[in-house]
């Protein structure tokens, strides 16, 4: 009987950059790969970012841990193209700005928009589904139903615009919010 030898270095996964795709056909393989890649891709955002980017968070003051979202979620169309994972594409926000609060991501209460080709490495607008926040506003015209409020747009990341009073009063009403 011949001795079968295994050949190791076939079964090695070649190294990825954060933020690229890895280039391989065996199914198996190719999860792995994903998955050290989106690794490699949350790490870099998290250096990056440093700290929650959602708009007077406060959370800080508050323990919350920290999560790296990305702009599509997998349970919302999964990801064919592949680049869910890029960096472009992920930001940092706490744990209850990202799925754990009525009004978060992943519970889509709150929209993140980019404003530049960079993606999310460049300035973002954040919205907030008012029904979703049961905080009595007023309507900015009467007999109008707001569905969407502008909360906040960056000028640089976490660099603000100026805040109106009323953007002011939806922040502070989160900053309060419990999980």
């Amino acid at each position: 009987m011949s001795e079968s030898k295994i050949d190791w270095n076939a079964l090695a996964l070649p190294k990825v950059k954060a933020g690229q795709q890895p280039k391989t056909k065996d199914r198996a393989t190719r999860g792995r790969q994903l998955k050290t890649t989106e690794r490699s891709s949350k790490s870099e955002v998290r250096r990056l970012d440093r700290y929650c980017r959602f708009p007077r968070c406060g959370c800080s003051k508050k323990g919350y841990a920290l999560a790296v979202a990305h702009l599509e979620h997998k349970g919302m169309g999964g990801n064919p193209k592949g680049d869910r994972s890029e960096i472009a594409r992920m930001i940092l926000v706490c744990a209850p700005r990202h799925r754990e609060n009525p009004v978060s991501l992943d519970r889509g209460t709150v929209r993140l928009t980019p404003l530049t080709d960079a993606g999310t490495r460049g300035p973002c607008t954040w919205a907030v589904h008012v029904p979703s926040l049961k905080l009595k506003l007023a309507s900015p015209w009467p007999g109008m139903q707001v569905e969407w409020m502008l909360l906040a747009i960056e000028t640089a990341q976490h660099v603000f615009e100026p805040f109106t009073p009323e953007q002011l009063e939806v922040l502070n009403f989160l900053k309060g919010m419990k999980r």
